[in-house]
């Protein structure tokens, strides 16, 4: 194990059945510590000889930034590559390469298989997120089979086994366990299934079926009990913005000045440049008459990519209105506690959360960071854009993180690689250091 990692007796017990099983799906919650996990088992495999290599296959964001991350801040000293967020001239090069881990963002499945890539038997294959190759028709899923068909070990990891039903069974089952339930997923359908519609469009179990589906499909699965801690576990999002984007940020950064969607954005003082810098890095940007200009959509999907994996009630947390406005082109019902909402409506919207009738509400830092009890609706905060102030970032976890709270908490950070985001964050680290040891001295 690295040297700068110490696992849980719960990720002791997954890595040693990563290691012992070919083929697994590791069914951890988000947070859970799955990458770690898995980098280790990597290394654990390629140290005992019985791999050479692993692909991973993973969402764009994850793929690009979390699992190279992980790699480099616990030192597994992995030669870790990726194909995510690179030019067909880039990402020809990784493959050249001396890689260990080579990491791939599902949308380039068929670009590999263009270019003839074939895993062998001395490699492994991890599915970060396994449920994203559900759908038995998909392309990218028959290039996956198709490159990874040799693969000597196989690992599925998910939060969700369930996903949308157990139609999505089959397409999970056969990435890790190739054709154990037959090499048609439409037989295996006639088979368990049958259509309520003449079109075929909605399918229910046979009788007695469903019981044995799930029991097959369970057997299958791994499975540990994850503790509850009484403290919030943080877990860090990184992405990376577009390159145009990153540029036009660099420039009004340096010039205090530069164009968006056609208008010119003008920062001529240093805390206006700070708030447009923010904002950019959040997708949206307000232009001199407060219309708002979008950016890019990177954090407000990796906002709902954390929200659709996690399978649970989530709050997320918004600096600007355009943020949430964002939020509402995803999830139009969902309940905004911030400037604009009435008492009436805040407080219908947070009965119906404690309730666990809201699978998503946004809240601003100065609406919701004192008082509110809203541990009875959800454990998972996702931080869309950090606030600097020491006491708002603590007030406003605090509203799942308290008594009364039965599970763990996550608390997400979503921020934007080399950007603003880690200046703010680093500001936060600071000022709960010297928070707490103000609090040892008391």
């Amino acid at each position: 194990m690295s040297g700068l990692l110490r696992f849980h007796d719960y990720q002791e017990e997954a890595l040693a059945h990563l290691c012992r099983e070919s083929n697994v799906i590791w069914v951890a919650e988000m947070g859970a510590g799955k990458s770690a996990v898995s980098l280790q088992s990597i290394k654990t495999l390629i140290a005992r000889g019985d791999i050479d290599r692993a692909v991973v296959w993973a969402p764009l964001r994850v793929a690009q930034v979390t699992w190279v991350e992980e790699n480099e801040k616990w030192g597994f000293g992995l030669r870790v590559e990726t194909l995510a967020g690179k030019t067909a001239a880039q990402r020809k090069k990784v493959m050249a390469s001396d890689w260990q881990v080579l990491m791939v963002n599902y949308e380039l499945a068929p670009w590999l298989e263009q270019q003839r890539f074939e895993a062998g038997n001395r490699t492994a294959v991890y599915f970060d997120e396994v449920t994203k190759l559900k759908s038995a028709k998909s392309k990218r899923r028959k290039s996956i089979k198709k490159t990874m068909a040799f693969a000597g070990r196989r690992v599925g990891l998910t939060g969700s086994p369930y996903a949308n039903g157990r139609l999505d069974y089959w397409g999970i089952v056969d990435a890790v366990f190739p054709s154990v339930w037959g090499r048609s997923f439409y037989s295996w359908r006639a088979s368990y299934f049958q259509a309520v519609d003449q079109f075929g469009h909605v399918w229910r179990e046979l009788p007695g079926c469903a019981e044995e589906i799930d029991q097959d499909y369970a057997s299958r699965c791994f499975r540990v009990e994850v503790p509850v801690f009484s403290d919030p576990v943080p877990v860090f999002d990184d992405v990376v913005l577009p390159r145009g984007v990153m540029r036009q940020y660099e420039e009004l950064e340096k010039e205090c000045v530069a164009t968006f969607g056609g208008t010119d954005i003008m920062a001529l003082q240093q805390t206006t440049l700070g708030i447009k810098l923010r904002q950019i890095a959040s997708g949206v940007v307000l232009d001199e008459l407060g219309d708002a200009i979008d950016v890019h959509d990177t954090k407000v999907n990796a906002v709902r990519e954390i929200v659709e994996d996690s399978g649970e009630n989530c709050l997320i947390v918004y600096q600007f209105r355009a943020e949430a406005a964002k939020l509402r082109d995803i999830w139009p019902d969902m309940p905004v506690l911030g400037g604009g909402t009435s008492a009436k409506e805040a407080r219908e919207a947070i009965e119906a959360w404690n309730r666990g009738e809201v699978p998503v509400m946004a809240l601003h830092p100065a609406s919701a960071s004192h008082g509110l009890n809203l541990q009875s609706g959800g454990r998972r905060l996702i931080w869309m854009s950090l606030t600097y102030s020491q006491e708002a970032h603590e007030q406003v976890n605090a509203r799942l993180a308290r008594q009364g709270q039965k599970e763990t908490v996550y608390i997400h950070y979503v921020t934007a690689r080399d950007t603003i985001d880690a200046k703010i964050a680093k500001s936060l680290s600071g000022k709960q250091a010297a928070q707490l040891t103000l609090k040892e001295m008391i």
